[in-house]
């Protein structure tokens, strides 16, 4: 179909998020290595920097690095694309861009304090609903989950995003619920282990774990995905929840996932609460940041 002026138009039009989610999939339609080679080649990624050896695998990794330099290099990765794979169906992706998944994994066990989770998936849910792009994100609430419901989970519905609605314990762990309803603590290694073993085309986008506790044992996640969320400390259910309110907010208006982390943050402070401080989020090299380094 070429790249007319229609195209040209509904692509500028697409956020750095939508680009990259066109890109992976359009890039399940490279059929040869040289194809593979000429995007490579074309965005400017050395061969060198590339580790994957099948030709799916190397294609992702030339989308993730890209994306990895800003909107601008991923802009320019999915024009290179439709020049290279000629798509006919090209603003229909859109449609597929709406299925992306937030999965919500709730776990309040019997035995520990009674979380606002009801409130916290209904306000997530509203913040969605203030725009058009945040009515295309699918909101998946999973309820009591127990550890032995993560795998069904992340491969019945693939989540862009992952947030964890719970307890943590002090030593980082993850409080789920066992079989009668009682709290069974998840190490968050064996959580990155599941998700490794999912492999590349299943990673998660961002992992927010709303929980006391989370950020040091989690800081293995940024290994695999590209943006972690998670608490220095105790924080407060209502800070939780308000955390939850303005992050997902930014995602419905476009904004990158430092961005929400920011508005997250400061709708703890605009509401009069503690724990503004509490949060903490990944970089892309894996570092773990206070809001006032991220908005250096």
């Amino acid at each position: 179909m070429g790249t007319g002026r229609s195209v040209r138009r509904w692509l500028a039009g697409l956020d750095q998020v939508q680009t990259k989610a066109v890109c992976d999939t359009l890039v399940e339609r490279l059929s040869t290595p040289a194809q593979v080679e000429r995007l490579r080649a074309r965005v400017g990624i050395a061969s060198a920097d590339l580790t994957a050896q099948n030709l799916l695998s190397r294609a992702y990794e030339v989308v993730a690095l890209c994306d990895n330099r800003g909107p601008d290099s991923v802009a320019a990765c999915l024009k290179h694309l439709v020049d290279i794979v000629e798509p006919e169906d090209l603003p229909g992706l859109e449609g597929k861009m709406g299925s992306r998944t937030i999965l919500v994994v709730c776990a309040n066990p019997l035995d520990t304090p009674r979380l606002k989770q009801e409130r916290e998936l209904e306000l997530i849910e509203s913040r969605l609903a203030e725009t058009a792009l945040g009515r295309k994100y699918v909101l998946t609430p999973a309820r009591a989950t127990r550890v032995s419901d993560l795998p069904r989970l992340f491969l019945e519905h693939t989540p862009s995003i992952v947030h964890f609605s719970g307890h943590g314990a002090p030593n980082g762990d993850l409080v789920f619920e066992d079989d009668l309803g009682a709290a069974k603590h998840l190490d968050v290694a064996h959580l990155t282990e599941l998700i490794r073993i999912l492999g590349e085309r299943r990673f998660p986008e961002c992992i927010v774990l709303n929980a006391c506790y989370t950020i040091e044992r989690a800081q293995a996640l940024a290994d695999l995905v590209e943006c972690v969320i998670g608490m220095s400390q105790r924080i407060g259910d209502d800070s939780a929840l308000r955390f939850s309110g303005g992050f997902y907010r930014g995602l419905a208006f476009g904004e990158p996932f430092e961005t929400a982390f920011l508005l997250g943050c400061n709708e703890i402070d605009l509401e009069g609460l503690p724990d503004s401080a509490v949060p903490r989020i990944t970089n892309r090299d894996g570092a773990i940041l206070r809001p006032e380094e991220v908005r250096k």
